[in-house]
């Protein structure tokens, strides 16, 4: 059985399903038109308020709207560990950003620059309008391309086609909760960590945020000697990955580059672990 529509699902479709049904009025030259300017008209842009102060989403999707509106109750353990661990002028690897909620929260800080990666078309369209609604243009960039540990174009099987879902999976339809259904499936350009940085300029990280629904793994190992100056590490290990060894993995490859697993009081029953540099954090 499939999953039951929500009540705001409900109710927009119905709001569509009236207006389409004006615009034909019109003919279709004209209502096609129309219908594309109501889309985008109607999109809301929601202000969320932080502590840092007020970021503004622009909602294209129920997807990214529950995402705008939940920004600071679904991981606030992800929010603690930015504002505890990035310092002025410092730059982040937003890694799985999606539509930017912490991302653009980083760029509250005083001259904090971050990158950002985001594969899903839809919702790379997403995360680079909030960048500039934001006016982080210059300080918050968004790269169309997933990181792996290889450079190339790959499959994408995603699990839906509505921005600002996730779940999605490179290569096999295969996430960290197992096998899935993809509804569809994307070519995307993939790429090393360290080839961005050698080869295109990319500034390297300070600090790295991954979270990429059991692809982490095959990040870091692109990341190759960049792991070895980060100073924090902030990635997704759910028990699924325990099950499959993947978190070994991930432990031992942060490891042999120094980074070692840390007890954060605010993730202490959060599938978001935190390794640091004692080297580089002091």
């Amino acid at each position: 059985m499939g999953r039951r529509p929500s009540f705001a699902r409900i109710l927009g479709g119905g709001v569509a399903m009236v207006a389409r049904g004006v615009m034909q009025l019109f003919g279709s030259r004209i209502s096609v038109r129309a219908a594309g300017h109501a889309a985008a008209s109607l999109a809301p842009v929601v202000t969320v308020a932080t502590v840092r102060g007020d970021l503004r989403f622009w909602c294209l999707s129920e997807i990214g709207a529950k995402r705008a509106l939940a920004a600071l109750r679904h991981e606030p353990d992800t929010l603690a560990w930015l504002d505890q661990y990035l310092g002025k002028g410092e730059h982040l690897w937003d890694v799985g950003a999606n539509i930017g909620v912490y991302g653009l929260y980083a760029c509250l800080r005083d001259e904090v620059t971050v990158t950002c990666f985001e594969p899903m078309a839809s919702t790379f369209a997403i995360l680079a309008r909030n960048a500039s609604l934001n006016g982080f243009s210059e300080r918050m960039v968004p790269l169309y391309v997933a990181l792996s540990d290889t450079t190339g174009i790959f499959p994408m099987h995603l699990s839906s086609v509505e921005s600002g879902s996730s779940m999605h999976a490179l290569v096999k339809p295969e996430n960290v909760r197992g096998a899935f259904d993809a509804e569809a499936i994307q070519l995307v350009p993939t790429a090393r960590g360290d080839m961005l940085v050698a080869q295109f300029g990319v500034r390297p990280p300070q600090h790295l945020k991954v979270d990429v629904d059991g692809h982490e793994a095959q990040v870091l190992e692109g990341m190759g000697t960049l792991l070895d100056n980060v100073r924090t590490v902030w990635i997704e290990m759910t028990a699924y990955g325990e099950a499959t060894g993947e978190n070994t993995r991930i432990r031992d490859i942060l490891s042999a580059h120094g980074l070692v697993e840390l007890a954060f009081a605010p993730a202490q029953h959060s599938r978001n672990k935190l390794f640091v540099n004692s080297q580089k954090t002091g």
